[in-house]
């Protein structure tokens, strides 16, 4: 079931990209170890509000770089959604075959934009209340 969910929150994130990709480097200072929420998360229901959390410091063996964390607010207890590993300009999620590029606007606002196969979706995010 949880792979479901992680697959279709990635197929329903968006579609065009808005703004400029955000660097490999960039996105360990600006991006990773920060909780994030995504606005149009489309398994969020009423007021509910799913977080994201990109964990460098887990342990995993190579060629992985780190895990992802997703939580609800309002619960103490997160869990692991899949290993990741950084590309020069993206993430990989093997474990879905599914590429994730982080975007930066003018403003400073961030998306993300999940590919997987021909199916992309991109979506507006924000930092969560968690941090």
């Amino acid at each position: 079931m949880l792979k479901y969910t992680l697959f279709f929150f990635f197929i329903l994130m968006g579609c065009g990209p808005p703004g400029e990709i955000v660097k490999a480097k960039e996105l360990k200072i600006e991006f990773e170890n920060k909780w994030w929420y995504a606005l149009d998360d489309p398994f969020a229901k009423d007021d509910q509000i799913f977080c994201y959390y990109f964990n460098t410091a887990a342990d995993v063996k190579p060629p992985d770089d780190g895990v992802i964390h997703q939580i609800e607010e309002g619960y103490s207890y997160s869990y692991i959604l899949s290993n990741f590993q950084r590309l020069k300009d993206a993430y990989y999620l093997s474990e879905y075959d599914t590429t994730l590029k982080v975007f930066a606007d003018d403003d400073g606002n961030y998306s993300v934009k999940a590919t997987q196969g021909l199916f992309s979706h991109t979506s507006k995010i924000i930092p969560c209340s968690l941090q």
